[in-house]
């Protein structure tokens, strides 16, 4: 009875309390937002090489060389035909990506190579299925973009069993080369 008591005064006293009243966002931080254009610079080149299978670091630096704008860029001269970009993971040399641009900031070419990332479940249950006991040692993903062309996206692994090794081709979708 004397939690009930208590219970009952202390709700009786929160629902008292008025709502914060909240005020528009503008008239706090006194700015207005203007539009934002979240599309991608290269937005064709992030549609054909994006996997949402793909390991999270590897969308993200893909993410980055599609927003990147050639024409910011100090080396920047209207005069040559294309740039060469090497563009690598933050805080490592496991993913590396060049990609060459027109003088429009539009994206050639691009060769992707990514080391020792966790494969798609589609590409392991691939390798597994097929040689049941082994374990991975090694894998590389790669990624060859050709403007108006099919992109290539292969993945690469080493597996190992009883000091026997074997090296593997392995397409997106998870067939065994």
């Amino acid at each position: 009875m004397k939690k009930l008591c208590i219970g009952l005064l202390f709700f009786g006293l929160t629902s008292q309390v008025p709502a914060q009243v909240e005020e528009p966002v503008e008239d706090f931080y006194g700015v207005q937002l203007t539009e934002v254009n979240l599309k991608p610079i290269n937005a064709s080149y992030f549609d054909n090489v994006y996997d949402r299978n793909s390991p999270n670091d590897v969308k993200e630096l893909q993410r980055e060389v599609a927003n990147y704008d050639i024409k910011e860029s100090d080396v920047f001269d209207s005069q040559m035909e294309s740039y060469d970009v090497l563009f690598k993971e933050k805080g490592g040399d496991k993913s590396r990506i060049i990609a060459t641009f027109d003088k429009e900031g539009k994206i050639l070419t691009s060769f992707e190579r990514h080391n020792n990332i966790f494969l798609p479940s589609a590409v392991r249950n691939a390798i597994f299925k097929e040689y049941d006991g082994w374990t991975l040692a090694k894998t590389t993903y790669k990624v060859s973009y050709f403007q108006n062309k099919k992109v290539e996206k292969t993945y690469f692994a080493r597996i190992e069993k009883d000091g026997r090794r074997k090296n593997l081709k392995i397409d997106a979708a998870g067939i065994l080369h």
